[in-house]
């Protein structure tokens, strides 16, 4: 059998490559770049093969434990394997925050934006004219501040994870069911959030598995930690954005990244703030921009 390509990355000094023969699954390096600025080191010492392994799993783990794999460039990777590779990613310990090159070929993150095709200035330009004929205090909007006041100048422990959580699934349907297993990977979270630190994919899984393992559920309280970076995402928000009546893909964490991507897009937009100040005047509350766009989207599926 002739040998399959799974994975290839590169970098300045070279590259890692993974395959599969019939012997199983092996990775292999390649630094024969070296010997364009030194002649030091014979060519076949700078390509060095891995033992076979019987699982694609084992050959990652392996190489994880070597290379800091998601720090390279990833050059091709067969679509066969992706999801594998998926899996291994979130199974690592490494606190790897993957660039947008990892989030595009593995992840498939410009799938979502494409999906997204009324996130735009335009389409929230239009729809809100008929939300600020419409929009008035409701129990949602009523009690977001009171949430806000509480979550403001909150310093988040997995105490205050838990108090918080179950504040925001009061404005659910649906109960709590709040998965601490992983309470040590959660609190380091909570102190990248409390030192507002960006957040990696493999963060974004660890908290959604946590809170009832929703993307809806860790959108809210993501929402109150911090208002201005991080949009609520439900699925009246997702069937606005789509134009679909139903929320097919709502439940990804790479999905929630896409939107976060493209509601930054669209408040950055220097039309915006425009349609910001309407929405706050129509209230008479001061709403970051990221609320006053949501609340757009909510209120004109929930109007139509």
């Amino acid at each position: 059998m002739k040998n399959e390509k799974i994975l290839i990355c590169g970098a300045e000094g070279g590259s890692l490559s993974f395959f599969k023969n019939n012997s199983g699954f092996f990775h292999t390096t390649d630094e024969r770049t070296m010997l364009e600025f030194t002649d030091e080191f014979p060519a076949d010492s700078l390509v060095n093969t891995s033992k076979s392994f019987d699982s694609l799993e084992k050959v990652f783990t392996d190489a994880i434990e070597k290379y800091d794999i998601f720090n390279l460039h990833p050059v091709k990777i067969s679509p066969k394997y992706k999801p594998t590779i998926q899996e291994v990613y979130f199974k690592n310990k490494k606190d790897d925050f993957i660039s947008e090159v990892w989030l595009i070929k593995l992840f498939q993150i410009e799938s979502f934006h494409k999906k997204f095709v009324n996130l735009n200035i335009e389409t929230i330009t239009n729809a809100s004219k008929s939300v600020l004929k419409i929009l008035k205090e409701d129990n949602y909007i009523a009690s977001y501040n009171y949430f806000l006041d509480f979550t403001s100048n909150v310093k988040f422990d997995i105490e205050k994870f838990i108090v918080c959580t179950n504040m925001v699934y009061g404005w659910m349907p649906t109960i709590l069911n709040l998965d601490l297993s992983q309470k040590t990977q959660i609190e380091k979270v909570l102190e990248k959030l409390n030192s507002k630190l960006k957040l990696s994919l493999k963060d974004f899984q660890i908290l959604k598995k946590s809170i009832n393992n929703s993307v809806v559920g860790m959108s809210k309280f993501l929402h109150f930690c911090d208002p201005y970076k991080y949009p609520i995402f439900d699925s009246k928000v997702y069937s606005f954005i789509t134009g679909k009546k139903y929320a097919s893909g709502i439940d990804k964490p790479i999905a929630y990244i896409a939107y976060i991507n493209k509601m930054h897009d669209v408040i950055n937009h220097k039309d915006f703030s425009r349609l910001h100040s309407s929405v706050c005047d129509q209230l008479g509350k001061k709403l970051s921009p990221m609320r006053s766009l949501e609340l757009i989207m909510f209120y004109y599926t929930s109007d139509n």
